[in-house]
This record gives structure tokens, sequence and C-alpha cells, in this order.
């Protein structure tokens, strides 16, 4: 859940990306919810809004996961 997070840099987007190759890796999947506007911008402008699953909130991401 990202709802807190108000702002992003690039280092926590190569951290997110590690994050996602190893869950990946490891059979699971890792979504991400309640992303604000100015974070999401970020995610399409380095195009890895098509590499993440994003939900508008964390109950939508906890129920398709399931």
């Amino acid at each position: 859940n990202m709802e807190g997070l108000e702002e992003m840099d690039s280092s926590a987007l190569g951290s997110l990306v590690r994050i996602h190759a190893r869950t990946r890796d490891a059979g699971a999947e890792l979504a991400l919810a309640a992303i604000r506007p100015m974070v999401y911008i970020l995610f399409e402008a380095t195009r890895l809004n098509r590499v993440f699953k994003i939900y508008d909130t964390e109950a939508n991401a906890i129920a398709a996961l399931s």
C-alpha cells in the first residue's frame, strides 16, 4: 500500500524493480496499491506501470491476487 508515499526517486524505483524480480522468481506476485497521482506519473514516465500490477485500493489488490 503506497497511500502515504508522496514522492519517489529513481533509487526507490530500482528497489521496487529488484523486489518485483525476486518475488516473481519465488513464484509469488507483487501488487502495488493506492499510488498517488504524482507518484503514478513516475511509473508512467518509466513505463513501469506496464510491469507492476497496480490497483486503486489495497482491498482490490488483495482480491485480485487471491
